[in-house]
């Protein structure tokens, strides 16, 4: 039997899956990890981390049974992007990643939006590259690649610098469409060497096998095809988010990401994966994993379960109660500029149990009020990630946003890219087997018509205050409270 095998390099923690090419999983691995923020604005990792991880899932699988690692035809990779990895010509690492929610490169933003012809954000992976050019002169002459996460990965499985065409384009104003290559025009003009770049190809291309010295440390198969992978978002999609026509995908893991499937994703597996006819972003990405470990922190509370009942023992208002979370990859003129979070409404008869359904309520408002304002048609909600493990969370989703929502139990986004690397491997047959098959055992969660009802009334608050903090967040802006 040939195993496949997913591994996902998340914000906040590695998860790795090992499955067949029916979908039936024969292991989970998963480790927790931290951002480090030596500064304010910066936000890093330590992306020898991500390899002693997937080392560890290796290791981890073989502890369970010792054929599992040799029977591995397939890997995908997959993990957050644009985080900015930059290697030296021996694969090793030269800086700490700077992750994709890393604001420090603030005066690159503002040069390179000078120079290209369409405007980013630090959602992209460009600006970090110019602060590296222009801060760390040392560091980056001795660069041979910039890779995302997932790339790192491939590479030191592959010894193969490969870069997929939705990263490409995530590094920022350098990504040929028409092409599908590098813009070298706009390199050479931004002073940056070409060799750093690497080879660009499509998610779905074998980067190749295992290289020798590392099947022979982890004891996994030298034949094992190694794709090129992708970012996590479409991973995301093919993992139980959106993986057909006219699907809404709402990913509940550290981000809040909303994508829609304006056609089939398998439609669109070896080119771009994002643009009109295929999938979309919907409204802007925002907190949620972040935000409730936030809280948690403050609260003192590790349990999940007393959280749990914390979240069904609050009527739906939170004792009216109003959170309002902040959105990712912030510029200066955002609404709730960087990270600024609003909690409305405070007494002394809160207690944390109303601040978390407050939170819970808040998420939930906040993609309600990103995808409001979707043209296509929605045939089906799914909705994975941490949040989805909660039923009272995906009551209040549903509640919120006034339609059933689907599950599976088994989404995730280690599965998403475990499902990519098999059909591309050859070890799965039709794509329609992520249906028919590795998806078939999912539920609706429906909605609460008496929650919902309450919502309902709730729902023109909830605006009125967007509008006003909007304003308000307009004030602290111009006095310079986040810089």
């Amino acid at each position: 039997m040939s195993y496949i095998l997913g591994f996902d390099i998340g914000t906040t923690a590695s998860k790795a899956i090992l499955t067949d090419c029916n979908g039936k999983i024969y292991a989970e691995f998963s480790r927790q990890h931290d951002i480090q923020i030596k500064n304010p604005g910066w936000q890093e990792e330590n992306m020898s981390l991500w390899w002693d991880e997937f080392c560890q899932a290796v290791f981890y699988f073989a502890s369970i049974n010792p054929q599992y690692p040799r029977g591995i035809g397939a890997i995908g990779i997959t993990g957050l992007i644009p985080a900015l990895c930059a290697v030296d010509t021996q694969g090793e690492p030269l800086e700490p990643a700077i992750l994709h929610t890393d604001v420090r490169a603030f005066r690159e933003l503002e040069y390179l939006n000078t120079v290209l012809e369409s405007p980013i954000s630090h959602a992209f992976m460009l600006p970090k590259i110019k602060w590296l050019a222009d801060n760390r002169k040392d560091v980056f002459k001795k660069i041979y690649k910039i890779m995302a996460p997932h790339n790192y990965l491939v590479y030191r499985l592959t010894k193969k610098a490969a870069i997929d065409y939705d990263t490409a384009y995530m590094v920022g104003g350098v990504f040929d469409e028409q092409s599908l290559n590098w813009n070298f025009d706009v390199i050479r003009k931004l002073g940056l060497p070409e060799s750093i770049f690497p080879d660009m190809f499509p998610a779905n291309h074998i980067a190749g096998t295992v290289c020798k010295d590392v099947a022979d440390r982890l004891g996994i198969n030298p034949q094992a095809q190694v794709i090129v992978g992708v970012g996590d978002t479409f991973s995301s999609i093919l993992g139980g988010g959106a993986q057909d026509k006219n699907h809404l995908m709402i990913y509940l893991g550290t981000s809040a990401t909303i994508l829609y499937a304006e056609g089939s994703p398998k439609h669109y597996i070896n080119i771009p994966h994002y643009g009109p006819g295929k999938a979309q972003f919907i409204g802007r990405i925002a907190s949620y994993g972040e935000t409730v470990n936030h809280w948690r922190s403050i609260f003192a509370v590790n349990d999940w379960e007393k959280l749990e009942q914390a979240l069904e023992a609050k009527p739906a208002g939170a004792d009216n109660l109003w959170y309002f979370p902040h959105y990712k990859m912030q510029t200066d003129k955002s609404f709730f500029s960087l990270d600024a979070e609003h909690l409305l409404g405070l007494s002394g008869s809160h207690d944390y149990c109303s601040i978390y359904r407050a939170v819970i309520e808040g998420i939930a408002w906040n993609i309600r009020r990103n995808i409001e304002g979707l043209k296509g048609p929605v045939k089906q909600i799914n909705i994975f990630g941490g949040g989805a493990k909660s039923k009272t969370v995906l009551k209040i989703m549903a509640a919120v946003l006034d339609r059933p929502v689907t599950v599976n139990p088994k989404s995730s986004t280690a599965i998403g890219i475990a499902f990519l690397a098999g059909l591309s491997a050859g070890l799965i047959d039709d794509f329609n087997r992520l249906t028919d098959t590795w998806f078939s055992d999912s539920f609706t969660v429906e909605v609460d018509a008496s929650l919902s009802a309450c919502y309902k009334k709730i729902a023109p608050i909830y605006y009125e205050m967007s509008e006003q903090l909007e304003k308000i967040n307009g004030l602290f802006a111009k006095r310079g409270l986040y810089e």
